[in-house]
C-alpha cells in the first residue's frame, strides 16, 4: 500500500500525478464524474482553479478555468467563470469532434448564463446563447437545464448571480430540458417539466418545485437517461428515472420506487443506477399504480405506507438500497452487486462493459473509498481511500472518479490535503489480479 498523509492507494495501483504539486493554496478540480477530463491524447487535464475552498460559491465568485498540459506540468490558462458550483464545475468540458482542441464550458454574461467554446489552436472563444449539460456524442448539440430555475431548487448544482423572479415558482410549462445546437446557440425546449409530472403523478409534486436533470446520453448518442425530481414541503426530494431519443421524444419512465441517484450506460441499452430496491410485490403495486387513475387515488397512500413499513411489506423482506441494472424501455431489472456494491456512488463503466468504477461517501472515519467492481466474478477491488473533509454540504468534495480513453487511469477530485486537488492513478496492475 502506497500511503500519504490521509491518502491511501491498494498496491498495485499508483499515483501518476497530483495537481497539489507546486499549486500552493489555489485548488484544483473538474467537477462531475462524466465526462473525462482527459483529452485522448492524454496530456492536456482539464481543470478550475479557484483562491477559495471549504464553503458554498458567493454571486460575485469566480474560478479561472484551462487544462493541465501534462508534459510541462504547467497549467494552461483559457478564461474564468462565474458560472459554476462545486459539484458540477462549469460543465467544462472536451467539444466531441474537435479532436482535443475545442473546449466547453459555461458562463455568466451580463443578465443571463450562456457557454463558451474555446479554441486552443487559434485562442478564438466562441459565445453561444445558452449554457450546456450533457453533449451529445457527435458534438454537434448539447441538452441543457434551466439554471434560472434551478437557482431556486437546487442548492449545490445551481449557479449564482441571475436571480430571475420569473422561475420562483414550483413549475412551469416551458420548463424542463434543452437542445442546444453547436456553435450557432439555436435552443428549443424538447422536454416539458409540466408534462413530466403527468405522467403518472403523485398529488405531492403540486406542493413543491419540480425540475429536470442528469441528462446523460448511451455511447452512441441514441437515447438518454434523465431524473424527474421534486420535493415536499419540509424540503426532502424525491426522483423518478425516465429515458428518451435525444428529439425528447419517446419518453419512457421506469419503476416509480421514489427515489434514483447516480447513473451509468454500460452499453447502448443497458445502465445501472443506484435506487431503491424492492420486491415481487413491489413490481407487481408498481404496474397497477401506472394506470392514471389508480394512481392518483391510491398511489400516495401507498408510498405513504410502504415508507412507514419499508422492512416489511405483506411478508416480504425489502432490501432498502443498491444497484440496480435496467435494459432501456423495459421494467425488468437485476441487482448488481448484491452483497457487495452497498453504497451510493458515481458509477462508469469500461467499454466491454466488465468493470464498473464507482465512489463512497464519507465512513464512520471520514475516508472516501475508490472502487473498482468485476462485474464477471462479483468482487470489488479497492483502488484507495482519501479522507474527506467537506461532507454532508453543498461545498462538500466527491471523488467524482472518470476513466481515461484508455480505461487504464483514472482521475478524481479529492480534498485530503484541505484543499481540493485532482489526481490521475493508474489502475492497470489492479485489473490483472
Amino acid at each position: 500500500m502506497f500511503a500519504m498523509e490521509k491518502f491511501y492507494i491498494n498496491d498495485p495501483a499508483s499515483l501518476v500525478l497530483g495537481t497539489d504539486e507546486g499549486s500552493g493554496n489555489i485548488s484544483n478540480f473538474f467537477g462531475y464524474y462524466y465526462p473525462s477530463p482527459l483529452s485522448k491524447c492524454g496530456n492536456r487535464l482539464l481543470s478550475h482553479q479557484s483562491d477559495f475552498d471549504g464553503r458554498d460559491v458567493r454571486e460575485n465568485d469566480s474560478v479561472a478555468v484551462g487544462y493541465w498540459d501534462l508534459n510541462s506540468k504547467n497549467f494552461i490558462h483559457i478564461g474564468s467563470t462565474r458560472a459554476f458550483n462545486w459539484q458540477q464545475g462549469s460543465m467544462l468540458q472536451w467539444l466531441p469532434g474537435g479532436n482535443d482542441k475545442k473546449i466547453i464550458f459555461n458562463q455568466r454574461g451580463d443578465e443571463a448564463f450562456v457557454s463558451v467554446i474555446y479554441d486552443i489552436d487559434s485562442e478564438e472563444k466562441t459565445t453561444v446563447s445558452y449554457p450546456v449539460y450533457t453533449l451529445h456524442p457527435s458534438g454537434d448539440f448539447a441538452l441543457a437545464v434551466n439554471y434560472e430555475h434551478l437557482y431556486f431548487c437546487r442548492p449545490g448544482y445551481n449557479y449564482q448571480g441571475v436571480v430571475n423572479a420569473k422561475w420562483d415558482k414550483f413549475f412551469d410549462p416551458e420548463d424542463g430540458i434543452y437542445r442546444v445546437h453547436l456553435p450557432g446557440g439555436k435552443t428549443e425546449q424538447i422536454i416539458s417539466t409540466t408534462e413530466v409530472m403527468r405522467r403518472y403523478p403523485r398529488n405531492q409534486m403540486k406542493n413543491g418545485h419540480n425540475w429536470l436533470e442528469h441528462m446523460m446520453f448511451n455511447p452512441s448518442g441514441t437515447r438518454f437517461a434523465f431524473l424527474h425530481r421534486w420535493e415536499n414541503q419540509v424540503g426532502s426530494f424525491f426522483s423518478r428515472l425516465f429515458t428518451a431519443d435525444p428529439d425528447g421524444s419517446s419518453p419512457y419512465m421506469f419503476p416509480d420506487t421514489g427515489f434514483y441517484s447516480h447513473m451509468g450506460w454500460r452499453n447502448e441499452v443497458e445502465f445501472t443506477i443506484w435506487g431503491r430496491k424492492y420486491s415481487t410485490f413491489h413490481k407487481r403495486i408498481s404496474s397497477f399504480t401506472r394506470n392514471k387513475t389508480v394512481n392518483l387515488l391510491f398511489g400516495d397512500l401507498y408510498r405513504t405506507i410502504n415508507k412507514k413499513f419499508k422492512k416489511k411489506t405483506l411478508g416480504e423482506t425489502i432490501a432498502p438500497y443498491g444497484f440496480l441494472k435496467f435494459k432501456d424501455l423495459s421494467q425488468e431489472f437485476e441487482f448488481l452487486g448484491d452483497g457487495v456494491l452497498t453504497n451510493d456512488g458515481h458509477n462508469t463503466w469500461t467499454r466491454d462493459g466488465r468493470w464498473m468504477l464507482t465512489d463512497t461517501y464519507a465512513d464512520v472515519s471520514g475516508y472516501r473509498h475508490l472502487l473498482l467492481y468485476d462485474s464477471f466474478d462479483n468482487k470489488v477491488r479497492e483502488i484507495g481511500r482519501f479522507f474527506s473533509p467537506f461532507n454532508d454540504c453543498g461545498y462538500r468534495c466527491d471523488l467524482h472518479p472518470r476513466f481515461d480513453h484508455s480505461e487504464d487511469l483514472v482521475i478524481i477530485d479529492s480534498a485530503h490535503t484541505g484543499r481540493r486537488q485532482m489526481y490521475i492513478l493508474n489502475i492497470a496492475g489492479l485489473k490483472q489480479q
